[in-house]
């Protein structure tokens, strides 16, 4: 199925960024948002992740820290 397709039958894809707080990572999480995607943003500097993308998902992440990974991942799935 096409993109063009999908978004016809209003169907989207759930999006996971890290590192969502600034950067290339912020640019990808507003990207994927304009195209109507589901957002979970994780970052470190949490208190920056609502100002990104209106209406996503966001949650402290650190992912060099396996509790935090697995934190983030059990919240992302009971959000969504």
């Amino acid at each position: 199925m096409t993109r063009p397709e999908r978004y016809r039958l209003g169907m989207s894809r759930h999006v996971v960024i890290t590192g969502a707080s600034s950067g290339i990572g912020a640019a990808c999480a507003q990207a994927f948002a304009a195209q109507g995607d589901r957002l979970s943003l994780g970052a470190r500097r949490v208190d920056r992740l609502p100002g990104v993308v209106d209406g996503a998902f966001c949650h402290e992440l650190d992912v060099t820290n396996a509790s935090s990974v697995e934190a983030f991942i059990a919240a992302a799935i009971k959000e969504h």
